[in-house]
């Protein structure tokens, strides 16, 4: 996620990839330009229905944000950037803090009406009721926007006939899979009864062709049933197909269905 700040931009990367992500940047930056590794600030995220009246009766202002909008805010009188932003489909904001500070301000927030602490086992199930994607499951180095189902990363600018066409790493694949499409997409699965089918286990045609595997899977508690994420032939992406997955040497039959499994609650301006 990148953010304007003046003539400056803040990057909020991947944990995971953060090494390589700068390595990328110093690498790629022209002369006079400066990379600078934040590693004193820390984020809370505070998500839910409720959490735009949690956090302006700390953070006047904060409810004016629309989604993906940011804004340099004072929260219990302590300065943070905050962004209505998250990765759980439901209204919320993401809150940069000073790291020494982060304990007395999360204290701060379990204080507020509804405001509840959870770890990121919830986060989990939340994000694959969106159908959002994790890095390291989902999507990875080997996966395009495209399989991914997130051709509106790449705006109209940079495609094929744009002002600013290409240039960006893998464009020469990811320009063509838009024009002609990709040969695998990520698509949403609904396994029969109540058994979940997880993440690695193979998905197999009824006639026992070996089409895919699931990528991300669990127990959605806003369904009260299991759901998972995998990729297939786009020939077989079309909600409805007919699949089997295997677990622990037994043959689930699961159904191809579309993303997300649940509607986004993202808060936009009229």
């Amino acid at each position: 996620m990148v953010y304007r700040l003046g003539d400056e931009y803040c990057l909020v990367v991947n944990a995971a990839n953060k090494d390589t992500d700068v390595a990328l940047l110093e690498k790629n930056a022209i002369p006079g330009i400066g990379i600078t590794l934040n590693e004193d600030r820390a984020l809370l995220a505070l998500q839910g229905p409720q959490a735009a009246a949690a956090l302006e009766s700390i953070a006047p202002g904060a409810t004016k944000l629309g989604f993906m909008q940011a804004a340099q805010i004072k929260v219990a009188d302590q300065p943070c950037f905050v962004t209505r932003s998250g990765y759980t489909g439901e209204d919320g904001f993401e809150i940069s803090i000073d790291r020494r500070s982060v304990s007395e301000l999360a204290s701060t927030l379990l204080t507020l009406e509804g405001v509840t602490p959870v770890g990121l086992g919830a986060r989990d199930t939340l994000r694959l009721e969106a159908g959002l994607c994790l890095h390291g499951n989902d999507i990875g180095p080997d996966t395009t926007p495209i399989e991914a189902g997130l051709q509106w990363a790449i705006p109209a600018c940079r495609r094929s006939g744009g002002e600013r066409a290409g240039g960006f790493p893998g464009a020469e694949r990811i320009l063509s899979e838009i024009e002609q499409g990709a040969s695998r997409v990520r698509v949403g699965i609904r396994p029969d009864g109540k058994a979940p089918v997880r993440a690695h286990a193979p998905l197999l045609t009824p006639d026992g062709v070996h089409v895919g595997e699931v990528t991300s899977g669990g127990f959605g508690p806003s369904l009260s049933a299991p759901i998972a994420m995998a990729y297939v032939p786009a020939s077989l992406s079309e909600a409805g197909g007919a699949l089997e997955a295997q677990v622990r040497n037994k043959t689930l039959s699961v159904t191809v269905c579309n993303l997300p499994f649940v509607a986004h609650r993202y808060h936009r301006k009229p």
